[in-house]
């Protein structure tokens, strides 16, 4: 059941089951944050490599609690295969390369490959990374019919 603006789907199907950190947007954020500080004085950064987690590594069905408590409403996780999803993706006109590439990030995510938890964030911008709940929160405007419609495809065939 849809309440108001805040018309993110209620259920988010999705074929990933380990921790979604290298796809949320609150790793969009922080990536920006540590480009920023990185830009600054880029020479003792040069050929190392970071890993932008937030603050805990946990499972989809978690994510989904995180999102229901900063919208204020039950959002699920509904675990789906890859081939139907990628199918749905491109019938909606995606661009294939994006298509594949996310079908591959979901097959990583399946064998554990993104199921990490690092300092990084607050070791180079000296501020803790932000939880997702917390990432929602402040920007639920994003999370409306309309932005929701631009993203992931609903799941006809998981009915």
């Amino acid at each position: 059941m849809r309440r108001g603006p805040a018309a993110f789907p209620d259920r988010v199907p999705i074929p990933l089951h380990h921790p979604i950190e290298a796809l949320d947007e609150p790793r969009i954020h922080r990536g920006i944050d540590v480009v920023a500080t990185l830009l600054e004085n880029p020479q003792p950064h040069i050929g190392k490599i970071y890993h932008l987690t937030g603050p805990q590594s946990e499972n989809m069905h978690f994510y989904a609690q995180e999102y229901s408590k900063a919208l204020g409403r039950t959002i699920t996780y509904q675990d789906i295969p890859v081939g139907p999803w990628r199918e749905a993706l491109l019938e909606r006109r995606w661009p294939v390369h994006v298509v594949n590439h996310l079908a591959a990030m979901s097959d990583l995510h399946r064998a554990g490959r993104f199921d990490r938890l690092t300092d990084d964030v607050l070791r180079l911008t000296s501020r803790p990374p932000v939880s997702v709940q917390e990432f929602v929160k402040n920007n639920s405007a994003v999370f409306t019919m309309q932005a929701a419609s631009r993203r992931a495809p609903s799941d006809n065939s998981a009915g």
